[in-house]
This record gives structure tokens, C-alpha cells and sequence, in this order.
């Protein structure tokens, strides 16, 4: 199966779209997809030609990222929310030859990304009305997607998706025990399809298990809650910030009484939030893991018990391990770098052979620069980012372990922890931290105090920073890089 038939099993009168109340079928979607493909034909855009598409959550992104697989083309996922510079950027980076827009931020791509990079930008809402060409027939293993990632490490790159990357995912997520996603699900996408985490968990598998996807303009807890009411939503996934904004919101304790799961993933799942969520609306909140190179998911939570503080168990034909610096598997309860190798595992970086080859090794092993330890149960816990490690005098602190030590002072609402040079022992422990509404501030010495009896104390802050609020991106991973 390749992205130009993930629709063909479906009926054609079975709802596939719901964008502000209306619903388009998949006989619908077939059609409007067969005839945006007839219109790059027509640009003369052929087989490998990329084809950028500004993915918001709307009808018009998904048919042109469609379009474009479906033709034998390579769709470049692109975050509407990013500066234009940065698009224009983009697409000059892998040489797109056409931008697929909506309406409201075409004049502006036209001015800043159409005439400098020589791409023509055509926006697809409304969708065009042409007659429809029939589909190409991408291979397995050719491109289909691309997507701009910081990668494992470094800056940002283009990662490579296939065809068969992103439907061999699928096919774990359909078949493990308890998935139960069928043409009777209907899913809230209510993370933005520019990332993999919204693009191939809750759009395309829900796609090609034939439910409905009900897609969300951005994320509003009272939007979130009506959508899931007035659609009868019964799963959906997100990210921690998601959470927060939920649990703080006016929505009735009882709003995802009748949702089957709630997935979470892209950062970390702290304890206390998790526990929070649950008191609030009763709901377990499942957290998995993936990054943009794994399409996305390597571990979750569907059909097995819950363990708050871990990612779950390998999806199915997903291999895991967990080494040490020399490459070695560590021990049950030791921590070390997790690697990954499966059908899953992306393709490597457009144009660039030395990053890819950083990360990827001969025998198909992905290092993730995750650390984390499994249990000899088989549940994954995730420590930190290695790139984020901090080295206090020779001591290794990941800032994971602190962050979910100091989230639970009740003077701390959000905190993130960081590393700053320090001439004395290499690097000191600072915590950034956003204070509750309506309670002062907390000091540094009662944090410490509080930390101390938790951790050893080089691991305990020594700087304090209070802010309000965090830099926190779309997909809740938190930008460290702007705190330091």
C-alpha cells in the first residue's frame, strides 16, 4: 500500500472530513484529490518534483498532500505558524518546485516565497473544479513526504518519509491489541498535520481505517470540548501543554466521559500533570513515543495497562534498545541512549549524507540521542534528550528528573531546567519557572531545600529564574535553546 490508495478501500458515501461542520465524503475526497493531482500535471510537475504544501488542518491541505503522493510527487509538510523567511527558506532548501496554500496567507507567500525561490504558488481553496487524472503508482520505498525537523541533533533538516515508512507505521498502530480504530472511530486531529505526530497518527491511519477525522483550526479548550460533544469524538491525541490548558479551562468534569483514548506525545509526560488530568476528567491519559524519523511512533500505551512516568511498549515490528557509550545494551533499570530499527525509520536528510550517516548506521539502528531505561517488563521510560544533559563537576544531571521533582512544589506551576557555563564545575543547574495564579513567588533556597530531600544536591538548582510564561512550541516541545 502506498499513500495513492490508502483511500481506494473506502465507501464512497462513508464520511472521511469534518471542517467546520462540513462533512465531505471519501467519494468526494477521491474526486477533489484526482483533480488538484490534474492540476500539477497541468503545472507539468512530474514523478520527484516537490511540491511544498503550508499544511493547516483544513480539507484544502489534505487533498493537496494527496495530490501530490498520489502523483508520484514529494509533499513538503510545511508550519503555516513559521516566520515566512523561514518558509521561503524551505522550499528553496529542497528545491520545491510548486507551494500548495490556502486563501488567507497566499498574497503574502506569493511577495516572500514565490519570486525569490522560483516556485509557483497556487492556493487550493476553493479546490479547483478541473477534470481529474488518474493516480501514478508510487513505489513502496520512493519518497512521499518530507517534513523539517531539528533532527536527532543539529539544526533543522528535511527529513526523508516513504511511502512505506508511513504505512508500515499505520499498520502497527491498526494492529496492536486493542487499537479497535475502524470505520466507526471518529478523531479530534487537534495537533497541526505539519508535524508527523498530527499527519500520519491522526489523519492517515484514521483515514485508512476508513473513520472520520474531524480537523481543528489550532487548539481551544472550549473548542476541544464542543468538537468532541457535537462529533461524538472517541479518541484523539495531544501534547502536555494540551493538558494544561484543559484542566485550567470551564469544561465540565465529565467532557471525555465517552472518548475510548486520549494519546499523548511530542515532550514529556510529567507524573503530576497525568495525575491532575485523571482527577479532573477521569480519563487516563496514554503517553507513547515517536519523533519525525520513526513515522512517528515507537512505543504506546494501546491495549496494555497504563504506567504513568512511561512511554508504553515497541509497536509492533518496531525494535528498541536501550546502549551504553560503546554500543553495548545496558541492563534492565539503566539508563542509556535508545536507538530504533524498523520499516518505520525515515530515509535520511534531503541532501545531506553527513547527517544522516551521524545518525543512522549500517545495520539500520536510528540513534535517537534519547536516554532511557527500560523495565524488565518491557515499558519504556524516557530520562532526557542527551543533547540537553547537563554536567555538573564530572556529574551527569538530566533536567527531566529535576523538572519532575520541582513541578511538584505548590509554589511551581510550569519549569523548565537548563544548563549555563559555570567556571567552577563545568555547568550549574538553572530553573526557569512560571508561578499559579494568585501565589507568590517561591526563593531559591526553599526550592532547594524542597529538592534536596529528592535528589542529590548536585542536582539541584542554583540559579532561579521566575517568568511568565515558557517557550513552549506548537507540537509542546519546549525550546530550551531560547532560555539559555
Amino acid at each position: 500500500m502506498t499513500l495513492a490508495t490508502i483511500l481506494d478501500p473506502q465507501p464512497d458515501d462513508a464520511i472521511a472530513l469534518i471542517e467546520d461542520g462540513a462533512e465531505t465524503t471519501y467519494g468526494e475526497l477521491r474526486d477533489l484529490v484526482a483533480r488538484t493531482r490534474a492540476g500539477l500535471v497541468a503545472a507539468g510537475l512530474v514523478r520527484g518534483d516537490r511540491v511544498a504544501v503550508v499544511a493547516t488542518n483544513t480539507r484544502a491541505a489534505v487533498v493537496s498532500v494527496l495530490a501530490a503522493t498520489s502523483g508520484a510527487m514529494v509533499a513538503v509538510l510545511l508550519d503555516p505558524s513559521s516566520p515566512v523567511s523561514e518558509l521561503r527558506g524551505q522550499v528553496e532548501a529542497v528545491g520545491a518546485a510548486h507551494v500548495l496554500t490556502g486563501t488567507p496567507i497566499a498574497d503574502e507567500l506569493h511577495d516572500r516565497i514565490s519570486s525569490p525561490a522560483g516556485a509557483a504558488v497556487t492556493g487550493v481553496d476553493p479546490l479547483p473544479g478541473g477534470s481529474p487524472v488518474a493516480a501514478a503508482r508510487p513505489e513502496p520505498d520512493d519518497l512521499a513526504v518530507m517534513l523539517f525537523t531539528s533532527g536527532t541533533a543539529g539544526s533543522p533538516k528535511a527529513a526523508m518519509i516513504s511511502h512505506h515508512n508511513l504505512t508500515s507505521n499505520q499498520e502497527a498502530i491498526l494492529t496492536t491489541d486493542g487499537s479497535a480504530l475502524d470505520e466507526h472511530s471518529v478523531v479530534l486531529a487537534a495537533i497541526p498535520i505539519s508535524h508527523m505526530y498530527g499527519f500520519n497518527i491522526s489523519l492517515l491511519t484514521t483515514l485508512r481505517a476508513g473513520g472520520r477525522v474531524v480537523l481543528a483550526k489550532g487548539f481551544d479548550p472550549r473548542e476541544c470540548g464542543r468538537l468532541v460533544r457535537e462529533h461524538r469524538v472517541d479518541r484523539f491525541a495531544g501534547v502536555p501543554p494540551m493538558w494544561r490548558a484543559l484542566i485550567d479551562s470551564d469544561l465540565p468534569d465529565d467532557t471525555f466521559a465517552d472518548v475510548i483514548r486520549i494519546a499523548s506525545g511530542a515532550s514529556a509526560l510529567h507524573p503530576r500533570l497525568w495525575q491532575e488530568f485523571k482527577d479532573r476528567f477521569g480519563v487516563e491519559l496514554q503517553e507513547g513515543y515517536g519523533l519525525t524519523e520513526t513515522s512517528p511512533t515507537v512505543t504506546s500505551h494501546i491495549g496494555i495497562p497504563v504506567r504513568p512516568g512511561t512511554v508504553g511498549k515497541p509497536a509492533p515490528g518496531v525494535e528498541v534498545k536501550v546502549v551504553d557509550h560503546d554500543g553495548n545494551e545496558v541492563p534492565f533499570d539503566d539508563s542509556g541512549e535508545i536507538k530504533v530499527r524498523g520499516p518505520n525509520v525515515f530515509l535520511g536528510y534531503w541532501d545531506n549524507e553527513e547527517a544522516t550517516k551521524a545518525v543512522l548506521d549500517d545495520d539500520g539502528w536510528l540513534s535517537t540521542r534519547d536516554i532511557g531505561v527500560f523495565s524488565e517488563d518491557g515499558y519504556l521510560a524516557l530520562v532526557d534528550r542527551a543533547k540537553d544533559l547537563i554536567i555538573v563537576s564530572g556529574f551527569n544531571v538530566y533536567p527531566f528528573e529535576v523538572e519532575t521533582v520541582l513541578v511538584q512544589h505548590p509554589k511551581v506551576d510550569q519549569v523548565v531546567v537548563i544548563g549555563r557555563d559555570d567556571d567552577r564545575r563545568g555547568e550549574r543547574v538553572v530553573a526557569f519557572v512560571t508561578v499559579p495564579d494568585g501565589s507568590p513567588p517561591p526563593e531559591l533556597d526553599e526550592l532547594v531545600a524542597f529538592c534536596r530531600e529528592r535528589l542529590a544536591r548536585y542536582k539541584c538548582p542554583t540559579e532561579l529564574e521566575i517568568v511568565t510564561e515558557l517557550p513552549i512550541g506548537t507540537t509542546g516541545k519546549t525550546r530550551r535553546r531560547k532560555l539559555s
